[in-house]
């Protein structure tokens, strides 16, 4: 692929974009930060963003989309199983662990979820993934970006390459944030409990 050269205005938005990046350290925060510039980089209105989860030892997914979408098909882009993940990893590593773009017409068999999105106007998915460090085998996160009635190009594929690193890193800190709160939460009600049942019983609390 040979680099596309940038416009000026469009380094702005790519500068703008990065600047913001640090300051996402929640889920609505990366959904909120990827609507406004982000959009005029790299426009989408699906983004499904993995990320190795070292507990589960797997890739985890989310979905962030700005328009609805039927339960069956957010619950099923979850899912690192998925036709439509599998067929973008395939695709991603054909392209040599570089931007790649998916066609559900053409690259993923008919099942009903291909075919839920091809209903709703979407066919071309751009991907793109990190390995995990030493371990160019293993996922370490994994993205795919979709409109309706996209036609992804050589741009495309370079724009994403590009800001690959900054999602990344964004994404990274959201799960580990998110991650962490939900462990404070958890260990919070436990202890909640723990005093409630120590009152009902009788026993002193230590």
């Amino acid at each position: 692929m040979t680099p596309q050269p940038i416009a000026p205005d469009q380094s702005e938005v790519l500068l703008r974009v990065i600047e913001a990046a640090p300051q996402v350290c929640r889920r609505h925060q990366f959904f909120v930060w990827t609507q406004g510039d982000f959009q005029r980089w790299l426009p989408h209105k699906i983004s499904i963003c993995g990320s190795y989860d070292r507990d589960q030892r797997d890739v985890v997914f989310d979905i962030f989309n700005s328009i609805p979408l039927p339960d069956a098909v957010v619950q099923g882009l979850r899912s690192i199983r998925s036709d439509i993940v599998q067929a973008g990893l395939t695709a991603w590593r054909k392209s040599r662990s570089q931007a790649a773009v998916l066609s559900l017409r053409r690259d993923v068999l008919p099942q009903p979820l291909s075919l839920a999105l091809l209903e709703l106007g979407y066919d071309q998915i751009m991907v793109h993934g990190l390995t995990r460090p030493g371990r160019a085998d293993e996922l370490e996160s994994f993205f795919m970006f979709a409109q309706p009635r996209a036609e992804y190009g050589e741009a495309t594929q370079q724009a994403l390459d590009m800001l690959l690193p900054c999602v990344h890193m964004a994404y990274q800190r959201v799960c580990v944030t998110e991650r962490q709160m939900g462990q404070a939460r958890t260990g919070a009600q436990a202890a909640a409990t723990s005093r409630a049942s120590l009152r009902l019983t009788g026993s002193p609390e230590k």
